[in-house]
């Protein structure tokens, strides 16, 4: 009777292993969504610096420091100067030593990998579209794309034809 219910519960761990390795996803799965997740990454990072290049309505402002006139009619108003200002903040210098566009990219380049940089985003930056992250992966010899490190220098493949599988 004891041997019975050793083998009941062998049978019954031996079922539960079984089970929960086909419902578990393999890794190539995983590191498909995984890519799928920083290729819609770059997409977002693209949109929102889209929408951020949006010029937003502003008053206009001559830069030579000339004088202006209410233009709407108004009589005995007071006439303004205005003196340009120097920008407060230095522009930003950047590490890349390929200007990445979206532009037709005939020869290859080198990027300096940035902080928060996947080959989505790179893809996006250089070519504008994610779907050619694989080929920069590829032409850089990574076989995990999560160990892309920031300060690396990458190649930039001249564009495909299309997307690298």
């Amino acid at each position: 009777m004891l041997w019975g219910r050793v083998v009941v519960l062998g049978v019954v761990l031996l079922l539960v292993f079984l089970l929960g390795r086909a419902t578990s996803g393999s890794s190539a799965e995983i590191k498909q969504l995984q890519e799928r997740l920083s290729d819609r990454e770059a997409e977002i990072d693209q949109l929102e610096a889209a929408g951020r290049a949006t010029p937003t309505p502003a008053a206009s402002v001559p830069a030579d420091g000339a004088e202006v006139t209410p233009t709407d009619g108004t009589t005995g108003g007071t006439t303004t100067t205005i003196s340009p200002t120097p920008s407060a903040s230095p522009t930003p210098s950047t590490t890349t030593t390929a200007s990445p566009s979206p532009a037709a990219n005939t020869e290859a380049q080198t990027y300096t990998v940035q902080s928060g940089d996947n080959f989505g985003k790179i893809s996006a930056k250089f070519y504008g579209s994610t779907a050619f992250a694989k080929c920069i992966q590829t032409a850089n010899q990574v076989e995990d794309a999560s160990k892309l490190q920031s300060g690396k220098s990458i190649t930039i493949p001249p564009k495909p034809a299309a997307a690298c599988t």
